[in-house]
């Protein structure tokens, strides 16, 4: 994850759940999104589902992304050449959320910064 990743996208079948947002000391979490982010949110799981669900990974550089069976998660790479290995991570992280099935949000959060190498040298805020 380590400059990696600038954003993960956590998704179900029928929106956006969480964001989260990488930089060099801090992570910050963003749980609650208004009603148009929603609706765009759910605009975008729609595109994503009718464009790549077949292939159940897809790389459009800068965006990585993978198609659980509960979850989609998609990342925003920091360089091309990253792509593999968040790719990698994105699975491990989707396999892990689909092991739990729905949960609610602060589980979910708790099971993908789990997931995240070097994960404890960063702050995590919460929005």
């Amino acid at each position: 994850m380590d400059g990696m990743l600038k954003r993960l996208y956590v998704f179900n079948y029928g929106g956006p759940i969480f964001v989260i947002q990488i930089n060099k000391s801090k992570i910050r979490i963003f749980t609650r999104m208004n009603h148009k982010a929603l609706l765009e949110g759910m605009a975008i799981v729609a595109n994503l589902v009718r464009r790549y669900a077949n292939d159940k990974v897809f790389v459009k550089p800068p965006y990585v992304g993978f198609f659980g069976k509960n979850y989609i998660l998609v990342g925003r790479v920091t360089r091309d050449r990253f792509a593999a290995p968040a790719l990698g991570l994105i699975r491990r992280i989707v396999l892990k959320l689909d092991e739990f099935g729905d949960l609610p949000t602060d589980y979910l959060v708790r099971i993908v910064l789990d997931q995240m190498p070097e994960k404890n040298k960063y702050r995590v805020e919460i929005i």
